[in-house]
């Protein structure tokens, strides 16, 4: 009865790890504004570029897990100052 126990006690570890391992798989870690603020210029560039025949962005998927208004924020940032470039002027805050 005690060699029982015993193998079932070498199984907890691995089961834990492994359990821990999958839970943290699932995460995806933390949203990097940063990531999402440059895949947002490459979708403005793209669509510059592309001119009347630009089809509607989607939500890169850099930007999943931020928050609506983030996103918001960063989309704001990236068009003032993409468009500041366009127009030749200091984009205002």
């Amino acid at each position: 009865m005690t060699h029982t126990v015993r193998n079932d006690a070498i199984w907890r570890i691995p089961l834990l790890i492994l359990a821990v391992a999958l839970l943290l798989a699932g995460c995806g870690g933390k949203p990097d504004a940063a990531a999402c603020e440059q895949a947002l210029r490459k979708q403005f560039a793209t669509a510059m570029e592309a001119g009347d025949n630009a089809t509607p962005g989607t939500k890169p998927p850099e930007c999943n897990g931020l928050s609506d208004a983030e996103l918001e924020k960063l989309g704001r940032k990236v068009l003032g100052e993409e468009m500041s470039k366009q127009l030749g002027t200091t984009p205002s805050p």
